[in-house]
C-alpha cells in the first residue's frame, strides 16, 4: 500500500495505545528495562486507552473488543514500555492475542 493511501484511510490503518500500570515507590519502571519489568509478579496493566477515528475506548483492556485492533498499526507514544505491556498482557491472559500489523513510535520521530 502507498504512503498515500495509508494516509487517507489512516484510521482503517492505525490505533492509538496508551497502558496505565500499577507502579510503586518499591515497584517502578525507573532504572529498569520493560521487558523485564512487566515479568514482575506485581506487574498489573490496569487499564488502556485506545483511540481512532472508527473507535475510542479507555478502561479496563478485558472490556475492550480487541478484535477492532485486527490487521492495525498500533502507534505509541512510547513503544518501548507500550510493547511489552501489550505482550505480557497478552502472556497473562488478560488480553487476547492480537494480528497487528506492526507498531510505530511517536517518542522516535522526535
Amino acid at each position: 500500500m502507498s504512503r498515500r493511501q495509508l494516509a487517507k484511510d489512516w484510521t482503517k490503518n492505525f490505533f492509538v495505545i496508551d497502558w496505565e500500570t500499577y507502579y510503586s515507590k518499591d515497584y517502578s519502571i525507573r532504572g529498569n528495562v520493560a521487558w523485564n519489568w512487566v515479568k514482575d509478579e506485581r506487574f498489573d496493566p490496569f487499564c488502556v486507552a485506545i483511540h481512532c477515528d472508527d473507535f475510542s475506548f479507555s478502561g479496563p483492556p478485558k472490556e475492550f473488543d480487541w478484535s477492532l485492533t485486527k490487521g492495525r498499526t498500533a502507534i505509541a507514544h512510547n513503544r518501548n514500555f507500550d510493547q511489552p505491556v501489550t505482550e505480557e498482557a497478552i502472556t497473562r491472559g488478560i488480553i487476547p492475542e492480537l494480528q497487528l500489523n506492526g507498531w510505530t513510535d511517536t517518542a522516535a520521530m522526535s
